[in-house]
């Protein structure tokens, strides 16, 4: 019984002194990823199709809010005038810009299933 508290006792100091030594063995890496894909000239230039792209889809954006901005300062102004047929129509015309534009946003730009998105993950 002794011999077995013995074994125990000898078990119990050897794991606690190679315990600090297993710690140290225990290495860790850093990558600064960002500088991998700024000197990488394949990363450069997926990084640069991406942005040419992105700018592409935020100036058709653009467009199409100005275009929706102008029409609808445009109703305002004449909104009093109007028949209330023209009015209807002239509101659901803007309606379905509102809709258009909301959707492009979505399709490029939405961060889990937008083209940029997926633009990014393929390059």
């Amino acid at each position: 019984m002794k011999t077995i508290i013995k074994a125990i006792l000898v078990a119990a100091l050897f794991m606690l002194a190679t315990t600090p030594l297993l710690a140290q063995a225990q290495k860790i890496a850093y990558v600064n990823s960002e500088t991998i894909l700024r000197e990488i000239p394949e990363a450069q230039v997926a990084t640069k199709e991406l942005e040419s792209a992105v700018k592409g889809w935020q100036d058709e954006l653009e467009k199409m809010a100005k275009d929706f901005q102008e029409q609808y300062d445009d109703y305002q102004k004449k909104q009093a005038l109007l028949d209330p047929t023209t009015k209807s129509a002239k509101e659901k015309s803007l309606q379905e810009m509102n809709q258009k534009m909301q959707q492009y946003r979505l399709e490029k730009f939405d961060p889990r299933e937008g083209e940029a998105v997926k633009l990014r993950e393929k390059k």
